[in-house]
């Protein structure tokens, strides 16, 4: 496992709103040595194919953590997740999970299908806990050419993760740690894109955090992780495409009489609705699962499907 350092020619990434040289700040804040914390992020999964890959994925993120199992007995806290975590729901976001537990030890967050906003914020605690050790494992399906994590609302990109540090909170709590108190952060990502080609070390990141891209297993196997990674698995819904697919608000309130063409620049391809009264074709939906031109469609009083 490699930790990425700081090039001579390095860009800064921060601003000096954002945060200060450790030598210039009152150096307050402590991380606690003998606290974990661990945040997994489940993306968007459509197949139980991408759900097989994810929860691989999870347990390769979870083994490659360079942590002492004297100090923090991994095996023994996913056993404790599995049998006493809570679970939280949103209201507005159909779908997404929200599973947790914390121990003297280890705090555990699970994310099951959930918007960026969740994880951004998410991602945010993390950084600002107390807990010294911290592991992110990213999983999901990811966009081939950015890496970005796809997400039922939006996506999790590599430099919405480096956007974190430059919050003006995160900034000043990270500058007031001592250098020999700084925070242990493991991050395993998607080897795709922005996150495989990060460059890590052209941002000032490590003069107030120790940073890491997880690699090879370390930790053994175990017996917890078996039944974690078991638990998630069972815990994630895959949703079939009719669910996706909201009801009409009213029926048939679009009405046509004259040939017309409806674009819709969005779900990551564009797609155009030809119609005239009686018949309609869609040309290219878009790879989106979450259809952009589905609520027009849906209240069109002739509908056909070929």
């Amino acid at each position: 496992m490699a930790t990425l350092l700081e090039s001579a020619d390095a860009e800064p990434l921060f601003n000096s709103n954002s945060m200060t040289t450790p030598e210039a700040s009152s150096l307050s804040h402590r991380f606690v040595d003998n606290k974990f914390y661990l945040l997994v992020v489940i993306g968007e999964i459509v197949s139980d194919d991408h759900l097989k890959c994810a929860i691989a994925d999870i347990e390769r993120g979870i083994r490659s953590w360079d942590t002492n199992l004297i100090d923090c007995n991994v095996d023994q806290e996913l056993k404790l997740f599995v049998s006493r975590h809570s679970a939280r729901f949103s209201s507005d976001v159909r779908g997404q999970k929200i599973l947790h537990h914390k121990s003297n030890v280890l705090e555990t967050v699970v994310l099951i299908n959930p918007s960026d906003e969740a994880v951004r914020t998410e991602v945010r605690l993390m950084v600002s806990d107390t807990a010294r050790h911290k592991l992110l494992v990213l999983s999901g399906q990811c966009l081939e050419n950015t890496g970005e994590l796809i997400l039922q609302s939006g996506s999790f990109s590599f430099l919405n993760f480096i956007d974190i540090f430059t919050d003006q909170e995160i900034g000043e709590l990270l500058s007031t740690t001592h250098p020999a108190n700084k925070a242990n952060l493991t991050l395993f990502c998607p080897e795709e894109g922005d996150w495989k080609n990060s460059n890590l070390d052209k941002h000032n990141l490590q003069d107030f955090i120790n940073m890491k891209l997880s690699t090879a297993a370390i930790l053994p196997e175990m017996e917890g992780l078996s039944e974690f990674t078991e638990y998630l698995a069972e815990s994630v819904e895959i949703p079939s495409s009719f669910d996706m697919l909201e009801p009409p608000t009213s029926g048939g309130f679009l009405k046509l009489s004259k040939p017309c063409c409806y674009i819709f620049p969005g779900g990551r391809g564009d797609s155009a609705l030809f119609a005239v009264n009686g018949f309609n074709m869609l040309i290219n939906g878009g790879s989106d699962r979450k259809s952009c031109f589905w609520k027009l469609i849906s209240n069109n009083q002739s509908q056909k499907s070929g």
